[in-house]
């Protein structure tokens, strides 16, 4: 490889590193942004902390259609509730179930 295209490498991995940099924390900030409207689903915190997303209620044919402007899971994981009734979850211990 020539020297010019490892210099031209090498300034080009510098300025995507330097210009991705700051968007990953607002990334991990905001793991889970549900769309606005009635398809994004509601979002609630466990007695933990852990984000808890409550799916949307399904149509006539099962489907539940959940949206969202962001979904991004960090290493603490994330819990989609879609349980009935209070259930016991490895992430969060008892969480009430899904209202929708």
């Amino acid at each position: 490889m020539n020297i010019r295209k490892h210099t031209a490498m090498a300034i080009f991995a510098a300025l995507l590193a330097t210009n991705s940099a700051p968007w990953i924390p607002m990334a991990l900030a905001n793991p889970v942004v549900p769309a606005q409207g009635a398809l994004g689903p509601k979002t609630e915190e466990a007695r933990n902390g852990m984000t808890v997303v409550n799916i949307n209620t399904p149509n006539d044919k099962g489907l539940s259609h959940n949206q969202y402007d962001a979904f991004n899971v960090d290493n603490k994981g994330l819990i989609l509730n879609n349980a009935n009734r209070p259930v016991n979850t490895e992430l969060a211990g008892y969480i009430m179930g899904n209202p929708n």
